[in-house]
């Protein structure tokens, strides 16, 4: 049940609409740099790790997107993208998403890129998180030994970390 990759992957990398293409070849997604300053310590960026085998074509898809930004190669085997989201998406999924409040995670975009059924008929855990679903609230409940306020967030708040490339201390 636990998330075993970066949430920014699961909860941000929707909002780049990408073809399964492109997402075979993403390494992993980033929340700002620590080197790039913005208009808050999480920074204005989200940054996309794909590998450099990628094809020509993906390639140019990315630097056609809307918010891309630029590009380089940190490692010599991947390509490092960087895409800043309107200041609406900062607003309405960005922030509450790095502040640990899925649950005002904007209901649309929410609606749009996680309530879908998977292949057992079940909602997508990422739905589940945004919506304070009760099955993840008995979840936490059982797993910690307490009852939870009405009210909270049912996973835990992401850290700069493992979020922010290149973060440290």
């Amino acid at each position: 049940m636990f998330l075993t990759m970066q949430k920014s992957m699961k909860f941000l990398l929707p909002m780049l609409e990408l073809n399964n293409e492109i997402k075979s070849n993403v390494i992993m997604t980033y929340i700002g740099n620590y080197e790039f300053e913005g208009t808050d310590d999480w920074g204005n960026y989200l940054y996309l790790e794909v590998d450099n085998l990628i094809n020509e074509n993906n390639i140019e898809l990315l630097r056609k997107h809307k918010w891309y930004v630029g590009e380089y190669d940190p490692t010599n085997v991947s390509i490092m993208f960087i895409f800043q989201p309107s200041e609406d998406i900062r607003r309405e999924v960005v922030k509450p998403f790095y502040e640990g409040k899925y649950s005002q995670i904007s209901k649309s975009y929410v609606n749009k890129y996680f309530n879908t059924q998977s292949n057992l008929g079940l909602k997508p855990l990422q739905w589940k998180i945004c919506n304070r679903n009760s099955s993840m609230k008995l979840y936490w409940e059982e797993r910690i030994g307490v009852t939870l306020p009405e009210d909270a967030e049912v996973w835990s708040r992401p850290k700069k970390q493992d979020e922010i490339y290149g973060y440290t201390n």
